[in-house]
């Protein structure tokens, strides 16, 4: 496996684009040649209240996402089993793994988040979470795995606290061509409100795996 880099207990990985290729799948999905405008096509105003975890994966673009994969998509089902079986479980190193049976797909609009949050949550840190957290109930041997479909930095990335309980914080750096991993169950993450200029939001797939006990 290609390990780029480790900061932050984040580890990069790079990955083949032409044999597993995301990016060029989900540009097709949408009709797009550019995966940072796909703001520009939803329909609905996304720039007002903030998502909430009801809510978050419920826009015009989430939904047609998900009604392709789920009535049948079969060249992305190929690629993504794919990738689980050459990528993901060698860089676990085993021959056996549960994983997502889909992956979830994000996207942060310009002034918004990609992961909503509930009343109860801090002001400053709204839809941060554990995965292990309850009402997510994930357990903490499971790993998390991001692809960004786009290049995204800063408000437009997700937060990532650096160690189990840090209460500090780095977000993400994330390139197309890689995938990160990180200790989703113990560490706090998520997105601040998206003000960027220069990357307008991160459009990403989550995968969650484990090795059997």
């Amino acid at each position: 496996m290609f390990l780029i880099r480790e900061k932050s207990g984040v580890k990069y990985y790079r990955y083949d684009t032409d044999k597993f290729p995301f990016v060029k799948l989900v540009q097709e999905c949408f009709g797009l040649s550019e995966l940072s405008k796909i703001h520009e096509i939803v329909g609905e105003n996304l720039n007002q209240e903030l998502f909430t975890n009801e809510n978050d994966d419920q826009t015009s673009l989430h939904q047609a996402f998900y009604q392709k994969l789920n009535s049948g998509w079969p060249e992305f089902v190929k690629v993504y089993r794919g990738f689980i079986k050459d990528y993901i479980s060698k860089l676990l190193d085993t021959e056996e793994i549960i994983f997502q049976s889909t992956p979830t797909f994000r996207i942060q609009f310009p002034n918004n988040i990609a992961v909503g949050g509930n009343s109860h949550d801090r002001h400053d840190q709204y839809g941060w979470h554990k995965d292990s957290d309850p009402g997510y109930n994930h357990p903490l041997s499971e790993k998390n795995f991001i692809i960004p479909l786009t290049n995204s930095r800063d408000t437009a990335s997700v937060y990532i606290e650096d160690a189990p309980d840090s209460d500090t914080f780095t977000p993400a750096a994330m390139n197309v061509g890689e995938v990160f991993n990180f200790d989703g169950g113990r560490c706090k993450h998520g997105n601040k409100r998206n003000k960027t200029t220069l990357f307008f939001h991160l459009t990403m797939m989550k995968i969650t795996a484990k090795i059997p006990s």
